[in-house]
């Protein structure tokens, strides 16, 4: 006597139908990642570039005014040659670093921009006579500070660092509430 065996549909063998909706999410989705993984070594090229300059030595030089105060200590991540760079820009060019946003946060702190993260206080002559220590444990504010650096070193306009500080940094958190250079 032979059993009955039940048969399997054979539906389970069959591909599963996607519909175009689910194509095209999947092709958007497949176009994001791309854009942002292009992206991603983009930054990442720019940023070696920039650790490469920095490491033979190219940083912009700008002299240590003696009347200035010592630089904020202690240094944590910073080589001191670097951060005497970024603080001696920072005293010298407030025309230029008190119109780039950082993008660390340091509002909450009452910053209005990069400038503020190593300056907290200039004389009537506009002589610093206080430093702010964040610029010291903020990488994002050195990382700022060194495009802005190189590129004004460039001959770039003040608007097109802005722009391109913008561009670069824009996605990394919060601005200060920083004005446009006019």
């Amino acid at each position: 006597m032979k059993s009955k065996v039940a048969r399997r549909p054979r539906s389970w063998l069959r591909r599963a139908h996607f519909s175009p909706s689910s194509n095209l999410q999947a092709a958007i989705l497949t176009g994001l990642v791309i854009v942002l993984f292009l992206s991603f070594i983009g930054l990442a090229v720019v940023r070696h570039e920039r650790l490469l300059r920095y490491r033979r030595g190219e940083w912009v030089s700008v002299p240590w005014n003696p009347a200035w105060p010592a630089m904020p200590g202690p240094l944590k991540e910073l080589r001191e040659d670097i951060a005497r760079a970024v603080y001696s820009f920072a005293g010298t060019k407030p025309d230029v670093l008190e119109h780039i946003p950082c993008f660390c946060g340091c509002r909450l702190r009452g910053h209005g921009s990069v400038h503020d993260c190593y300056v907290k206080h200039r004389s009537a002559e506009s002589v610093v006579t206080e430093w702010d220590d964040h610029g010291l444990t903020c990488a994002l504010a050195t990382d700022i500070t060194g495009d802005v650096m190189l590129w004004h070193d460039q001959g770039e306009s003040l608007s097109t660092i802005r722009r391109r500080i913008d561009q670069e940094f824009g996605t990394r958190g919060p601005a200060t509430d920083t004005p446009l250079p006019r």
